[in-house]
């Protein structure tokens, strides 16, 4: 009988890098990182994802986020005994629901992800 307790399958977040367009700057999102949901469906070739930010650092500001910037995100997925390193690349396409925080110290907002590929077939025709 298998046990009915074990998870199917187990993600663990390693690593989340903002990147600028031009590639010559990255950050590190683990300390700000939320929360991440990957969006995937059978009617759609592409990948959807959110990223909850709690942003301590001014990075909205001071970075700034102005859309197109990549996040690489690397995980490692297990599954009945098999550990997988997953890495995958998103494009911001847009910045919602931005908040300040009860401090007013910080804002929260979520990062509206599109997967790369998606997003180069969308430049091209």
């Amino acid at each position: 009988m298998p046990n009915e307790n074990r998870l199917p399958f187990v993600a663990k977040i390693e690593k989340i890098e903002l990147v600028n367009f031009t590639a010559d700057a990255v950050i590190d999102l683990m300390p700000q990182m939320r929360e991440f949901t990957i969006y995937e469906s059978i009617f759609s070739p592409l990948l959807k994802a959110e990223l909850l930010v709690n942003d301590e650092i001014g990075l909205f500001v001071n970075f700034p986020l102005t859309g197109e910037e990549f996040i690489n995100i690397s995980y490692r997925a297990t599954n009945d005994n098999t550990v997988q390193q997953i890495s995958t690349s998103f494009v911001i396409s847009a910045i919602k629901d931005i908040r300040p925080t009860n401090n007013a110290r910080s804002y929260v907002y979520v990062l509206h992800l599109v997967s790369r590929p998606a997003y180069e077939n969308s430049k091209t025709k």
